[in-house]
């Protein structure tokens, strides 16, 4: 009998699992919409990261 109720346990927190995992993107969709909208793109060209990869030596 017990262990007939550790297999259903067992089973049940797997099946939780799948759903929650199925159910992640549907739940923070809003937060990543959010984050999309902000971010912008930032264009670094190689003189500038030479620069400052320079700086950081002299550092």
């Amino acid at each position: 009998m017990g262990d007939m109720v550790i297999l259903v346990i067992w089973f049940a927190s797997i099946i939780a699992g799948m759903i929650l995992t199925l159910l992640m993107p549907v739940m923070f969709a809003d937060s990543y919409a959010k984050e999309a909208t902000q971010d912008e793109r930032a264009y670094v060209t190689s003189r500038e990261i030479l620069h400052v990869e320079a700086q950081n030596v002299r550092s």
